[in-house]
């Protein structure tokens, strides 16, 4: 099965990038990439993306202050958000998820599991209205 979705992958290794573009592309899906988190909030605000697999670990923004900029914005905080990162353990856990993320995966990436939480966020994305209900003034 195949999805119109267009993913943002963040992440400052070139090789995981790569790979998980390539994974991605296979099952349909498009990619934009960016290799640190001032790229990633470029991309953001130019090309909105359906859904991002952000890294938590990178040089100039890590990923939860990536993650707290794009949720703080109302133009792109209901994009879903999969934190990719090494880091195991109930504490990175509870601050991506406070950052705003939907979903945390471990590194190395099974992707079968990413797989199925990228289609089911983009399943509730798509379920879920994205823009606010305009109130409209009866004549």
């Amino acid at each position: 099965m195949t999805y119109s979705a267009t993913i943002l992958i963040v992440d400052d290794d070139a090789g995981s990038r790569d790979s998980l573009a390539q994974l991605l592309q296979n099952e349909g899906y498009s990619t934009l990439s960016a290799a640190n988190g001032k790229q990633a909030l470029a991309i953001v605000a130019q090309n909105p993306p359906d859904l991002i697999l952000l890294d938590v670990v990178m040089d100039d923004l890590d990923g939860y202050d990536v993650a707290a900029s794009i949720k703080a914005n109302p133009a792109t905080a209901s994009i879903p958000i999969i934190m990719v990162t090494g880091h195991d353990g109930r504490g990175a856990q509870v601050v991506a998820f406070d950052a705003g993320a939907e979903a945390f995966v471990l590194k190395p990436v099974d992707m079968a599991v990413l797989s199925l939480r990228i289609r089911n966020l983009l399943r509730l994305a798509q379920a879920t209205p994205v823009h606010e209900i305009q109130q409209i003034a009866s004549p």
